[in-house]
């Protein structure tokens, strides 16, 4: 990583609750300064108080993000690139699952537009300062439910000629979240920057918890609640790809329990990778909002 006189620093999306607080309790021990980037700011103020109490590190910083409103993205983008100099960590952490067909600010399946093309935008926006504070690393939480996505449906990602499923929405944005860290890994070097993904194991958090599952698919996601890990065992694996020194230079990978894990064989799809590549970035733009270059 960088220099050990300096103190890292790491942001993480969606840190106020679940595995994001647990993974920012991990690095704010590891005395790393920690932007939590929540969309609700009472309870990352409430994530705050926990982390610094447990850690004893009072550099942990609260910042409005919302994932599913590209104006927003782009206003903390801003504020961050005008205020900060080193991003070290980016932990791409946000994500959601829905039973019920919704859509963003900017008018786009909710699921697709949160665990993706947020992140995506977001990535772009901070990757000169990300770039700037080699060596970087940029990791993606995604999930082993990416194995039930047959690729991702870019004819019709607001299922306006197919009918929406909210686990099949979910299992391809974290197909999505796989293509993003290979292509986006294939065009950095490595000596540089690296960028992973991960599945965090099926965690006790607040996931799904929110009004998100309604119904049936509400009663089951709390019965299993019995048989899930806690949020501290699901963040073991993204602090250890923000820290370890055993990944260095180690890019475009998939982790599990801190090993590298099994990709569906769709997720190894060069060809569909840079098709969504292409894809987001048109969506982007025909939204008004321009990434800026990747040199």
């Amino acid at each position: 990583m960088t220099d050990n006189n300096k103190q890292k620093l790491a942001i993480i999306t969606g840190a106020n609750s679940g595995i994001g607080k647990e993974t920012a309790l991990g690095l704010a021990k590891s005395d790393f300064k920690v932007i939590l980037a929540c969309r609700n700011l009472d309870k990352g103020e409430q994530a705050k108080e926990y982390i610094v109490k447990n850690s004893n590190n009072n550099n942990i910083v609260v910042e409005q993000l919302d994932l599913a409103d590209l104006a927003n993205v782009r206003d903390f983008a801003k504020r961050i690139n005008s205020s900060i100099k080193t991003i070290d960590v980016l932990i791409n952490n946000a994500g959601g699952i829905f039973n019920t067909l919704g859509y963003t600010k900017d008018g786009i399946e909710q699921t697709f537009g949160i665990n993706h093309l947020g992140h995506f935008y977001l990535t772009r926006l901070l990757l000169e300062t990300i770039l700037a504070s080699a060596p970087s690393r940029i990791i993606n939480i995604s999930s082993f439910g990416h194995f039930s996505a047959n690729g991702i449906q870019l004819n019709d990602i607001n299922y306006e000629k197919t009918g929406y499923r909210g686990f099949k929405a979910y299992s391809q944005s974290k197909l999505a979240n796989i293509y993003f860290t290979k292509y986006l890994a294939s065009k950095l070097n490595p000596n540089e920057t690296t960028v992973n993904a991960l599945h965090p194991g099926a965690v006790r958090s607040g996931f799904g918890m929110d009004g998100d599952l309604k119904g049936l698919y509400g009663e089951f996601n709390k019965l299993i609640r019995v048989f899930e890990i806690p949020s501290s065992s699901g963040a073991k694996t993204p602090i250890y790809l923000a820290t370890s020194d055993k990944v260095d230079k180690v890019t475009g990978q998939y982790f599990s329990r801190k090993r590298k894990g099994l990709l569906s064989p769709k997720a190894n799809s060069e060809k569909d990778a840079r098709e969504l590549w292409e894809f987001s970035e048109k969506l982007l733009a025909e939204k008004g909002f321009e990434v800026p270059p990747l040199n």
